[in-house]
């Protein structure tokens, strides 16, 4: 076949398919303004399906449970509903709502954002959970041009230990820029809620015990400690009743095992007993009054605690640069000068 033929063929083929009118014309590129309303537009969409769900799975959870079951932990996406529901005195049930049905839960698991004791005395109702503040708060924060197009993830209810209080938080994603945060709200009224996380000062925790006492505020609240020890990637809390907690350099708390080994008075001591902002200072107060010198200051450790003797409160700074027995040296709970030992 001749080029002329074949090009007469191409055009009888382009009339054929755009119905015998003029010829077939390239496809304009959608311009910014277009694709942006085709993403604020999906946006949209996205919301309503998960809200949609959240309803569905509110009336699963109704049905199942009775009215206005208590919950630790709530989370629902476009496609699935998840939950820790309080049934009684044992640990939340954890439940799977996906296509209709209960899910078996092997292999999968629901963690409240706050340790499990804590969270299940701060357990919330269903009711607490209302639809028209969860669609309020998303359309309020998609009224911002800058987050219109934004990524909502999955919609999480659960005590916040940092907010003090049940929130509804979701993860975001910017669709202009990549990038990532948080948006937080109060399930009930919609109401926005900024949540200042901890200031990490350093990866050194033995200047940062702070953010560690405030962590274990919320785990443990109004409990007397037994021993504290602190060195540079973990602080241990033990308890007066020796259970413990470990927090680490990530500012995560976790429950440890009971120290049975500890010595640790039965009354304990309170938080407030310790003049905590002088700990990190005294190592240098520890060289002074020793024939140590300014390079085994990083090498520091504490043990604060009372003794099984229920005496004093001290603070002992431990050179862990040496071989046992390491040099120690004594303050009290104001960081006043005792003794030392070798």
């Amino acid at each position: 076949m001749s080029d002329p033929l074949r090009r007469l063929l191409c055009i009888a083929v382009a009339a054929v398919l755009t119905g015998g009118g003029a010829l077939a014309q390239p496809a304009k590129a959608p311009s910014p303004a277009e694709i942006r309303r085709i993403q604020e537009t999906e946006a949209r969409r996205a919301d309503e399906r998960t809200l949609a769900y959240l309803t569905t799975f509110k009336a699963a959870l109704v049905a199942r449970f009775g009215a206005d079951p208590k919950l630790t932990m709530l989370v629902v996406s476009e496609v699935e509903g998840t939950a820790l529901v309080v049934t009684g005195a044992g640990a939340p049930e954890f439940v799977i709502w996906q296509q209709g049905k209960w899910l078996g839960t092997d292999g999968r698991q629901l963690k409240p954002w706050a340790p499990a004791a804590v969270a299940t005395a701060n357990a919330f109702p269903l009711s607490k959970v209302r639809d028209a503040a969860l669609r309020g708060a998303m359309q309020a924060w998609r009224r911002a041009p800058e987050h219109a197009t934004d990524f909502l993830g999955d919609i999480s209810v659960g005590y916040d230990p940092r907010a003090r209080m049940v929130v509804a938080r979701h993860m975001t994603g910017s669709m202009s820029t990549g990038g990532l945060g948080q948006f937080v709200y109060d399930p009930e009224s919609g109401r926005r809620i900024e949540i200042v996380g901890p200031v990490r000062k350093t990866d050194d925790l033995r200047n940062d015990v702070e953010q560690g006492l405030i962590a274990l505020r919320d785990a443990a609240p109004a409990r007397r400690l037994g021993a504290v020890r602190i060195a540079r990637g973990e602080i241990v809390f033990v308890l007066d009743d020796r259970a413990t907690f470990r927090f680490d350099t990530a500012y995560e708390l976790n429950a440890g095992e009971r120290d049975e080994y500890a010595a640790v008075c039965p009354g304990g001591f309170a938080e407030t007993d310790v003049a905590w902002t002088r700990v990190p200072e005294l190592p240098r107060d520890a060289i002074a009054r020793t024939d140590l010198d300014a390079e085994d200051i990083p090498h520091a450790s504490f043990v604060i605690d009372r003794g099984r003797a229920c005496g004093p409160i001290i603070v002992e700074v431990v050179f862990d640069n040496y071989k046992a027995p390491k040099p120690r040296v004594r303050f009290d709970a104001r960081g006043a000068y005792v003794g030392k030992s070798w």
